[in-house]
């Protein structure tokens, strides 16, 4: 298993321009309604941790790879056994290629 995690001030806005627009469109019009600048962060942080090793992973491009919410809320790859994780502070990624 490895885990990765990011502190939400290591992230430019750059990086989150470029991820921000990966993401499908019902996804941005989610995180563009959240309150919170950090909140809005933690969302697109949580994708941008998963992307480049899923990419390495499978040959998927980036922007190709589709996520998607289970029943609780929580987001997971739909194409990975992969889920992510955020607090105030940090936003994590865990993955199993059991």
């Amino acid at each position: 298993m490895e885990i990765y995690i990011k502190a939400i001030t290591d992230f430019s806005k750059a990086e989150y321009n470029k991820y921000f627009e990966m993401m499908s469109d019902e996804r941005k019009k989610a995180v563009s309604r959240l309150r919170f600048e950090g909140d809005r962060y933690r969302s697109v942080i949580g994708e941008s941790l998963a992307r480049p090793g899923i990419s390495k992973e499978t040959g998927i491009e980036e922007a190709g790879i589709l996520f998607g919410r289970e029943e609780y809320g929580k987001p997971f790859v739909h194409t990975h056994k992969e889920y992510l994780l955020h607090n105030p502070h940090y936003v994590g990624k865990t993955a199993d290629s059991r």
